[in-house]
């Protein structure tokens, strides 16, 4: 049994991390983001300095102490940088694993599928020039009894040939950052109608071929990278709809502000469809190709889109969806790890994470040195109150209309606050989505997600028994049922829909959900990151006490206490 650290970092990597596994068990994973303080997409090809710096701090070890280190390609880490920068003094316990390889093995790996089961990676890129990436952007293996993952298809092809690249290129275009705003685009389509005309031109140069197993656009310049606006302008060029953008923006959206806002919907709604097309394409030729599999992972960041996980959940051959929770770059780590301790054997099988909270985690007393400010480096929190947690009083809190920040044990490993470092506030009000982004900064687009007792899911939201594990990590939307669209309009979508956590007994979340639903009689409550905008989620109780402070939320509860403001 070893001890195995996964790596992400430098080079073309923007999610860079540790991930750790002792004995076959996962035991921490951290992106460089939350101990750094900055966002992913700002510190594109740095090295994860941070997150070194807290595993060895959080695990009292030292990367030399590994007996396996595992870095995900592509990557500039090379064994040598280990050699000088961190100590590592035997060369052979450093391999590299292809990108793709790693997001298929986090995926099946942590999604507990025992049954014939498809495990699909899509993304960007993930290309390299080494050997070991190719220039891939999606993978696909096979498993039929839990364990031996048998590679079918690798998709050679420029990363901005990808539908993924072309949502990363719509988002630029319209004014976003990719690799941190997609979602804002998933947002957008549903107030949008699909621009028929570009999407006709754009499906053209984007159909998936069941010869090659891909989409690839031919005959343009790959040296663009798709967070630029040149990849945009060589598609018009291709879609011979330069002429046609300019005349169809000026006949149909030219004039005020609504107007520019329509025109943006509509083009967040086309380029929706393309990849949700394109993605439901290549999942049902895999059905057509193997059509006792009913089981499907997905991973790599074309799977961070709900929507086109709704719709393949939705297909009435799929028996059940696992996205991988961490189904970014920032899960590579983990899957390189994992693919190291399976070729050992201390993981046999796939099994479900016993859960994602793996990162770092405070003590009572570092909380009341923070809180006492006895090292003299924190903010005065003099007028803040501290009580031992009543769940009664913070639950009729909830239902008066309050604002509640929520920190529990380790934070989570993944882009989603999931039970450790929340906001939480009732789904009553429809305001409450105005409120929440005038105090956090933010110009949310995407509802905020909904958490709701398990025993509710299926009363709730029209989830019909399905792919409920995927949804305890807010990964998937399901359409909310007509009778509760009304009681909870705060998470419901213009369209329906709603990407609930669902939380059962072993969450953080349950007391107090639990605890809201007998004072209010609903089971659901609005879940969103506790982090301002451009911040990542915060990761300290110093963090949650100054945006107590600063009225970013009326109520904080850290562990086994709550605090409020005094008058």
């Amino acid at each position: 049994m070893a001890k195995i650290i996964g790596i992400t970092g430098g080079g073309n990597h923007h999610d860079a991390g540790i991930s750790y596994i002792d004995n076959g068990k996962i035991k921490y994973a951290v992106s460089e983001e939350r101990p750094r303080r900055q966002k992913n997409y700002k510190i594109i090809h740095e090295k994860p300095t941070d997150s070194i710096r807290v595993f060895e701090r959080d695990n009292n070890m030292k990367l030399n102490d590994a007996d396996y280190i595992v870095l995900a390609s592509p990557n500039s880490l090379s064994v040598g940088n280990f050699f000088q920068d961190y100590g590592v003094t035997d060369r052979s316990k450093v391999s590299v694993v292809n990108h793709h390889t790693c997001h298929v093995y986090g995926a099946f790996y942590t999604s507990g599928f025992q049954e014939k089961t498809i495990t699909l990676s899509m993304d960007g890129g993930g290309m390299t020039q080494d050997e070991l990436s190719g220039n891939c952007y999606t993978k696909t293996f096979l498993s039929d009894k839990g364990n031996i993952l048998e590679e079918v298809h690798t998709g050679i092809v420029g990363r901005e040939s990808t539908i993924a690249g072309l949502y990363a290129a719509f988002t630029s275009y319209l004014g976003f950052k990719s690799l941190k705003d997609e979602g804002k685009l998933t947002g957008m389509a549903a107030h949008g109608k699909v621009w028929e005309d570009l999407y006709t031109s754009l499906h053209n140069i984007h159909q998936y071929s069941e010869e090659t197993q891909y989409i690839e656009v031919p005959n343009y310049n790959r040296n663009s990278f798709y967070s630029t606006g040149s990849y945009l302008n060589q598609l018009i060029s291709l879609c011979r709809l330069r002429d046609e953008f300019k005349n169809n923006v000026k006949k149909r959206y030219e004039g005020d502000e609504w107007s520019h806002h329509l025109y943006r919907c509509d083009l967040a709604a086309t380029v929706q469809k393309i990849c949700e097309v394109g993605a439901l394409d290549k999942v049902n030729h895999l059905h057509k190709l193997y059509p006792e599999y009913k089981k499907i992972c997905l991973t790599g960041g074309l799977f961070a889109n709900v929507k086109i996980n709704q719709k393949i959940n939705e297909l009435d051959w799929v028996d059940e969806v696992y996205v991988y929770p961490p189904m970014t770059d920032c899960g590579l780590n983990l899957g390189a790890a994992l693919h190291k301790a399976v070729e050992l054997g201390d993981v046999k099988k796939s099994k479900k994470f016993d859960n994602v909270f793996l990162g770092t985690s405070y003590n009572q007393k570092q909380v009341d040195d923070i809180y006492f400010n006895r090292n003299g480096k924190d903010d005065d929190f003099k007028n803040i109150v501290r009580h031992s947690l009543d769940l009664d009083f913070v639950g009729k809190e909830l239902d008066d209309g309050k604002i509640v920040g929520w920190v529990n044990g380790r934070y989570e490993f993944g882009p989603r606050a999931l039970g450790a470092r929340s906001i939480l506030s009732k789904t009553t009000e429809r305001g409450v989505h105005e409120e929440l982004n005038s105090r956090l900064g933010r110009n949310e687009v995407m509802p905020f997600a909904p958490i709701v007792l398990d025993e509710y899911a299926d009363i709730v939201f029209e989830t019909n028994g399905k792919s409920h594990y995927t949804a305890e990590f807010m990964t998937i939307c399901y359409q909310t049922r007509d009778e509760w669209k009304d009681t909870i309009p705060a998470v419901v979508h213009v369209d329906g829909s709603a990407r609930p956590q669902i939380v059962k007994s072993d969450n953080p979340f349950y007391g107090v959900l639990k605890k809201y639903h007998e004072i209010s009689k609903i089971p659901v409550l609005l879940n969103t990151s506790f982090n301002n905008h451009g911040e990542p989620i915060i990761e300290s109780p110093g963090q949650a006490l100054r945006h107590l402070k600063n009225g970013i939320v009326d109520l904080l509860v850290i562990d086994n206490h709550h605090y409020i403001r005094s008058e």
